[in-house]
């Protein structure tokens, strides 16, 4: 009992002492109060109504006994991809999004999302609404005592990222004090691992390694250059430059390439998703056996599910694994997806129920052709897709573009 108190009186400190410094800063960079537009007001469509007991949120979620009826993501949308896709949010409620982790204890955390306009907590059982009292102070209905389920966000100008405008975002919730998780590829920013080798070594042992001997082979390879088969296909081949999570040049060329059937399967894809104003931008196909294993050497353990083991060969070793995005066809922007490419976080995995109702649709979207086409997206990677899974095995390659005879 003694050992408690003295926790949530040092908690109570802590809290306190934050908050000080919080307004220290405000003095030199004030906090800016989120302020909902129309579109994304709760005003109409849900109500707090404190005197009668009773909230609503486009929906009952407490009665007047106090029962909850927690929310859960509405993934109807998905289930007609002909329906307009939903409203991006604004970038001052993007910015609110993501895992909030307790600064004194990594277990207590939880996300804060967004999901057709609006916010939600998902403690990783449940979803619960968070509805807008006045600039960054919030209600979680998380269950009937109104007053102890306020939440609210904390922002600090972070001169750290070199970006402008960056902040570090806190929030209090029951009298705890947590800090939203950065993960390294934040407002469009690259995801870098710090390499366990230098590329030079890693280059060296990988060039002079030999592929796994494989006698289950059932096709022969037939690589086919994506850039000469058509389509609205735009490439950004990630490993021919620095601007990816290695910092590293992989590739001597920007090439693309993959076994015949699954380049025009793709391309396949890329015309369905055109009938939604969409196309498909590409960052790696085909990749040489000696990167991967240049990958799979340079990665943490505690990440290396991101990456293929060298000992069975990556499938984009075989020509029949592609990375791949969305991009608007109109505008050329690229489509949030969520995170970004090759970021290795639990953001980038297909199931991932944090982020916009936007970047959830399109992921569903792409996923949805790319199935229709015969491909399978990877558990971890919601931009990695494989041809054929299980029914077709090619040989696995370790020629550079050069040696491809293109």
């Amino acid at each position: 009992m003694k050992k408690k108190l003295r926790a949530n009186i040092a908690n109570n400190l802590l809290i306190a002492v934050f908050i000080a410094f919080i307004a220290l800063n405000a003095l030199n960079a004030p906090v800016t109060a989120f302020t909902f537009s129309p579109a994304y007001a709760f005003t109409g469509g849900g109500c707090i109504e404190t005197g009668g007991g009773c909230i609503e949120t486009g929906g009952k979620v407490i009665t007047g006994n106090g029962t909850i009826e927690s929310k859960t993501v509405d993934n109807g949308a998905y289930s007609n991809f002909f329906k307009a896709a939903p409203q991006k949010p604004p970038a001052y409620i993007i910015e609110l999004l993501g895992r909030y982790q307790n600064i004194t204890n990594a277990k207590d955390n939880f996300l804060i999302l967004e999901d057709n306009k609006m916010l939600k907590m998902y403690d990783g059982r449940a979803f619960f609404p968070v509805l807008q009292k006045n600039g960054l102070e919030y209600i979680c209905i998380k269950d009937a005592d109104i007053n102890k389920n306020a939440l609210e966000f904390i922002k600090i100008p972070d001169a750290s990222t070199g970006a402008a405008g960056a902040n570090k975002i806190y929030c209090t919730f029951r009298g705890r004090l947590y800090h939203k998780i950065n993960y390294g590829a934040e407002d469009g920013g690259v995801y870098k691992i710090k390499p366990l080798k230098s590329a030079g070594d890693l280059r060296k042992v990988a060039l002079s390694a030999v592929p796994p001997h494989e006698t289950d082979i059932n096709m022969r390879s037939d690589l086919t250059d994506l850039r000469k088969i058509g389509g609205s296909f735009i490439f950004d081949i990630r490993y021919a430059g620095v601007n990816n999570f290695m910092g590293e040049r992989f590739y001597d060329s920007a090439c693309a390439f993959l076994q015949k059937p699954a380049a025009h399967s793709l391309l396949y894809a890329d015309r369905m998703l055109s009938r939604h104003g969409l196309g498909v931008i590409v960052y790696d196909a085909y990749r040489p056996w000696h990167v991967t294993k240049m990958f799979y050497e340079a990665t943490p353990d505690a990440q290396k599910n991101f990456v293929a083991n060298p000992t069975k060969g990556s499938r984009h070793n075989r020509g029949t694994a592609v990375d791949i995005g969305l991009y608007d066809l109109k505008t050329g922007e690229l489509i949030d997806m969520g995170s970004g490419y090759d970021e290795f976080s639990e953001r980038a995995s297909p199931s991932y129920a944090g982020g916009t109702s936007y970047g959830r649709w399109h992921r569903k979207l792409l996923e949805y052709y790319m199935n229709k086409a015969g491909f399978t997206v990877y558990e971890d990677e919601w931009w990695h897709f494989d041809y054929k899974l299980g029914i077709l095995k090619y040989p696995i390659l370790n020629l550079t573009f050069d040696n491809l005879n293109f």
